[in-house]
């Protein structure tokens, strides 16, 4: 995505781009600040494109200490693991060690990038070029990846899944497209020379192109969004009826309030999707389209009153504030924390005063 090879001072493009860098920044926020894993990891995507229009964004604002600190990172490196990343999250197959395994070696180069502008690294022309190469390897290998989901049909359990496929071919064709000819830049200079000027304008639109659909893909995604103008049976298989919806929540909630599934610190959406007979997929559409809530955010809130359940039992007053988290199914004690605060506002400590219940000498 390095279009910044190709600048050469064209005031019209550079303005097109910089209002694009903005509307994508606001996507960007919109998505990452969202409760929904998926949406989470797609401003994720969004904010790594967004690292190619930062030459845009400061050449109108004013270049300055964060540019430079900025320019010092490479970012193009977690184009295919995010992409790869969102895609199972919409499918409901992601996890945090997948997360970490498919990102480290982004980590690592990205580091790799900032010890050779800070410190002098690696200096040299072989690093641009072994990089590259990298960056090339990967994005043709996240392609088959992320195309092996399409073609597994693992993601014909969502009824919209054309709409995926749409955004996987659009927008990753576009990034076959750049780092392609990136590479010739870098390898062939001569022949990517002869090519100019007439590519650049080519370059600029499909960059213009792949942005703004990346910014109108980005928006609707956004559950309040869609609620404006998809109806809520289009994102289930089958195009589910609303008694059927009605059905799958009041299972839903047996296995939580009757079964006390919620209390088991390894159950995770592919088992809860187990327990109801139906794939991850419909549970996580259900859950954003029907109750506008996350996976994690349902568990966490009967973990909480399984906790405050417990906190009240005279067969659990031998334990302390941890121990009834144990029990109620969090599996650290930051994670409780963290989720009793988010749901009750308050500490766990704070809210065992105000029930009366004296301290044990239990630190949260």
């Amino acid at each position: 995505m390095r279009l910044l090879f190709m600048m050469n001072g064209n005031g019209l493009s550079e303005g097109a781009a910089f209002v694009v860098a903005v509307q994508t920044a606001v996507v960007c926020l919109l998505n990452v600040f969202n409760a929904n894993r998926s949406n989470r990891y797609l401003g994720a995507l969004v904010l790594v494109f967004l690292g190619s229009t930062k030459y845009y964004l400061f050449s109108y604002l004013g270049y300055g200490a964060v540019y430079r600190i900025l320019e010092s990172f490479s970012t193009a490196q977690f184009y295919g693991p995010v992409f790869y990343l969102f895609l199972l999250s919409v499918i409901g197959e992601d996890n945090r060690r997948k997360a970490i395994a498919h990102l480290v070696l982004p980590v690592g180069l990205m580091l790799l990038s900032f010890l050779r502008t800070c410190w002098g690294v690696w200096a040299g022309d072989s690093f641009l070029k072994v990089v590259t190469a990298v960056e090339y390897g990967m994005i043709l290998f996240y392609f088959w990846l992320c195309l092996r989901l399409f073609r597994d049909g693992r993601f014909r359990q969502v009824k919209v899944w054309q709409r995926y496929r749409l955004f996987f071919d659009i927008v990753y064709g576009y990034l076959l497209y750049n780092f392609t000819d990136l590479l010739i830049m870098i390898f062939w200079p001569a022949f990517w020379q002869s090519l100019m000027p007439g590519f650049f304008y080519l370059d600029m639109l499909l960059y213009l192109l792949c942005f703004c659909f990346l910014i109108l893909f980005g928006l609707t995604e956004l559950n309040w969004v869609r609620k404006l103008v998809v109806p809520a049976s289009v994102h289930f298989s089958g195009g589910a009826s609303l008694p059927a919806l009605e059905e799958l929540g009041r299972r839903l909630d047996r296995l939580f309030e009757e079964d006390g599934l919620h209390t088991d610190p390894e159950l995770s959406l592919g088992g809860l999707a187990g327990r109801l007979g139906v794939s991850p997929v419909v549970v996580s559409e259900y859950l954003k389209s029907q109750r506008n809530i996350s996976f994690y955010e349902l568990l966490n809130h009967h973990r909480v009153q399984e906790f405050k359940r417990k906190l009240t039992d005279p067969d659990y007053q031998h334990l302390n504030l941890l121990g009834l988290a144990y029990e109620a199914g969090f599996g650290s004690k930051a994670t409780f924390n963290r989720a009793f605060k988010k749901v009750e506002g308050i500490t766990p400590g704070e809210f065992r005063k105000k029930m009366g219940r004296g301290g044990d000498g239990e630190r949260e």
